[in-house]
């Protein structure tokens, strides 16, 4: 009976101690999630919780059982991935006279306690998870459509923060998904998905009879087609947030003046002498310079400006020539076993010997081994009349002796350490990595500005021609609400913008993004067109604009004349991408929409540092221990 109450008491304090985990995740998420969706600022100490040393605390008495919770945002954790420590105690159904350690006290009058401990690690649950998802349907139904992903937090996954063609610095998580669960919500077309596909239970796919969907090497595999198995999923069933209006307290500008940009340049007056070789004297020489393409290096001093290379990705299975390859050789290699050394130049790395350990009673021939000759000897003892043979010992011969009648000493044993064996490692092959060929980027011709004569200034003054830019509107650091947005805007600082009723961009419109600025968008007209030359992202990194649609913006036409970096999150709209033209544009990040229809030549490449760094849902639980009473880390 006593051991049937113990285990009551003892599985019952866990249920316990899992409502102040509940709770925890309930405050974390109502309460102290910061997105850019929702723009409600954390309130940790809501709801009666308290501030303490490591984070913010909460206990509750339920009837005669008890928890106390904590959620610990000190270091090793942090706001974005707190943990949560929560104690469960149930008073025991007995009193407990032993030394038993399962029991502890908390101070209740007249009951003994039943304590158990559980730390739950948690993480942000990002929104922007793969490529493109849409919450109804996509129809990919354009030409030359393709996905892939990278990653600009790695090196190894991107260049400078930025995604980089090069096959070895790409990966296969552009997926595609659908949260609705009709027939054909998903249509591929003939579309190239590197990475994955899925839709709601009950959907399906339809996908034309040149459209591939899988990893890398499917995808590279000519006689593969269709959806290879295990990238296609009907299990898609995730919530997406309304977007809020991120000003609901004001604190924000409604001006955004426009500013000129000038260019000056200083010019000759309408006099000038033309020559093809420097010219001498004074004034000032401007050279007149044409773009040529050579597959020879030019000349000294006959260019200006950087060459650039035009390359192309070759292998072969021999080294190329000096100086006739860019950036890394990367050779292709298998490893080979072999019972012969193998012969100069065929291999790369140190060649391995595959050895084994020999024992033996004869001293191993010349060759066939590598490391020293270990032998095995035992201690042998023997009469007096024999001393052991030349080299059947080693070591040094100890004889054992005793007085005689005539006081001398009679030899009457030799003890030596005679050898039995031999213990060596003989080699029975060689292991190496063969060359079977190299990869490297080929130069194929040479890109730059030639001088094609000099002009010099004959006259004794100068003017100044003026070029300038104008912007309609400015955005610095700071908060905008905008009526309307449109034609040409200049973005210098970290700048948010609630545009409540216009967007329009075409013709020659467009949105420039300085380096290190940065631009978050959020719309809630009913239909809004990034067209023109559309967003011009000189950060380069997808986090520098995000498009954010309010549940009132419900169409987004997106056909600008050049890339596009950048996320767009608008879950109640429909997605519009239309290129045109022989171009291929490339969308560079990701986006979150009602709809999706593709019509044109894009190249979506999904950055999965948006899983990390883009917004989130909530917090979801990413570990469950249980844990010593006594332990707060």
């Amino acid at each position: 009976s006593r051991s049937v109450s113990r285990s009551q008491t003892w599985n019952y304090s866990i249920p316990v101690a899992e409502a102040g985990i509940e709770e925890a995740i309930v405050h974390l998420n109502r309460n102290c999630l910061w997105s850019d969706i929702t723009r409600v600022p954390p309130k940790w100490t809501a709801d009666s919780w308290t501030a303490v040393s490591n984070g913010y605390y909460m206990e509750r008495t339920i009837g005669t059982d008890h928890y106390s919770v904590t959620i610990v945002t000190a270091a090793p954790y942090s706001e974005t991935r707190p943990a949560i420590f929560s104690e469960g105690d149930v008073p025991a159904l007995f009193v407990d006279r032993s030394s038993d350690t399962l029991f502890a006290a908390i101070g209740a009058p007249g009951l003994t306690y039943v304590g158990r401990k559980v730390r739950v690690r948690t993480r942000s649950d990002g929104i922007l998870t793969k490529a493109m998802v849409a919450k109804q349907s996509i129809d990919l139904s354009g030409n030359n459509v393709s996905t892939d992903s990278f990653d600009s937090q790695d090196p190894s996954y991107s260049t400078r923060g930025q995604y980089d063609p090069n096959p070895l610095k790409t990966k296969d998580n552009g997926d595609v998904a659908v949260n609705l669960g009709v027939v054909d919500t998903l249509s591929i077309g003939n579309a190239n998905i590197s990475g994955s596909v899925a839709t709601g239970p009950g959907g399906s796919i339809s996908i034309g009879s040149n459209g591939k969907v899988g990893d890398k090497a499917w995808m590279a595999d000519a006689s593969k087609t269709g959806i290879q198995p295990g990238r296609s999923r009907d299990d898609m069933n995730v919530s997406f947030p309304d977007v809020k209006d991120p000003f609901p307290n004001g604190g924000y500008s409604t001006s955004a003046p426009g500013e000129k940009v000038t260019n000056q340049v200083i010019t000759a007056a309408s006099v000038t002498n033309v020559s093809t070789s420097y010219p001498t004297g004074s004034g000032t020489v401007y050279t007149n310079t044409v773009t040529t393409t050579s597959t020879t290096y030019p000349a000294s001093g006959s260019y200006l400006g950087s060459v650039n290379t035009n390359t192309s990705y070759t292998t072969t299975s021999a080294l190329p020539a000096a100086g006739t390859y860019i950036g890394i050789v990367r050779t292709n290699t298998a490893a080979t076993t072999s019972t012969n050394v193998p012969t100069s130049g065929s291999y790369i790395g140190t060649t391995g010997t595959n050895i084994t350990t020999v024992t033996s009673n004869t001293y191993p021939a010349s060759g066939s081994y590598i490391g020293s000759v270990t032998t095995n000897t035992v201690v042998t003892t023997t009469a007096n009349t024999v001393y052991p043979a030349a080299g059947t010992y080693v070591g040094t011969v100890v004889t054992n002796t005793q007085g005689n009648g005539n006081n001398a000493n009679s030899i009457i044993s030799y003890t030596y350490n005679r050898i039995v064996s031999y213990t060596y490692r003989i080699i029975s092959g060689y292991s190496f990595e063969q060359i079977i060929g190299y990869s490297y980027n080929l130069r194929t011709g040479y890109t730059y500005a030639a001088i094609t004569g000099y002009s010099l200034i004959s006259t004794a003054y100068t003017t100044n021609a003026v070029t300038s830019t104008t912007y309609d509107y400015v955005l610095d650091s700071g908060n905008y609400k905008l009526f309307e947005i449109g034609k040409k805007v200049l973005v210098k600082g970290n700048a948010i913008l609630y545009v409540t009723d216009n967007v329009q961009f075409t013709g020659q419109d467009s949105i420039l993004i300085l380096p290190g600025a940065s631009l978050k968008i959020y719309v809630g007209a009913s239909t809004s067109r990034l067209g023109g030359n559309g967003v011009i992202n000189n950060g380069g990194n997808a986090t520098n604009f995000y498009y954010f649609g309010l549940p009132s913006n419900t169409d987004v036409d997106f056909g600008g004349n050049a890339s596009f970096t950048g996320v767009v999150y608008a879950p109640q709209a429909d997605f519009h991408l239309g290129g045109g033209g022989a171009n291929t544009y490339d969308f560079v990040g990701a986006s979150v929409s009602k709809t999706v229809h593709m019509n044109g030549h894009f190249n979506f490449h999904y950055d999965e540092a948006l899983a990390r760094v883009g917004p989130s849902r909530g917090y979801v639980i990413d570990s469950w221990n249980e844990i010593k009473l006594s332990e707060n880390n």
